[in-house]
């Protein structure tokens, strides 16, 4: 099994980065590899809830949550892909910090098997799940910046309007 992971800290409340994070229909609102997301359970979130994604360069995976701590943690079990590795699980865990959210994402796969798959992982796949989970991050911080934003702003407004 090889093992990658990334984190990085998101300047918004945990509860905001976990409903991004938590929404298992809308990945492709944070995740620039993602061009569709269709639920294959009419479950959204929780144990049990899959996906199947459409990436930009015309692959695909199924996703399925296997566990699930609401507001914390979850894990993706990976199936039916054309993924370059034979199986893989992902891992998504926030913590609260005092300068916003930690979120970290890892991921436990086992690469192609045989001496060639070996090689293949070492030099190409780690790279591209490494470059990969970082932007993912990136999106993820920007979708939550923006929406917490458009939040303050609509809260503002009805403020605004609540004491003309």
């Amino acid at each position: 099994m090889s093992f990658i992971e990334a984190n990085r800290v998101i300047e918004a409340p945990l509860a905001s980065v976990w409903g991004a994070i938590a929404d298992f229909a809308r990945v492709e609102d944070f995740d620039p590899y993602v061009r569709t997301s269709k639920m294959l359970t009419s479950q959204r979130a929780g144990v049990g809830a899959a996906r199947r994604l459409t990436f930009e360069d015309g692959s695909s995976a199924s996703e399925r949550v296997t566990d699930w701590y609401d507001g914390a943690w979850m894990q993706v079990e990976v199936f039916e892909h054309t993924l370059p590795v034979e199986a893989a699980a992902i891992s998504v865990c926030v913590h609260a910090t005092d300068g916003g959210t930690l979120v970290s994402m890892a991921m436990d796969y086992a690469p192609a098997p045989g001496f060639f798959g070996a090689l293949v992982d070492r030099w190409v796949v780690r790279g591209q799940f490494e470059r990969h989970f970082a932007q993912v991050l990136a999106g993820l911080d920007g979708h939550v910046r923006k929406r917490t934003a458009r939040t303050e702003r609509d809260a503002f407004s009805v403020f605004a309007a609540a004491m003309a």
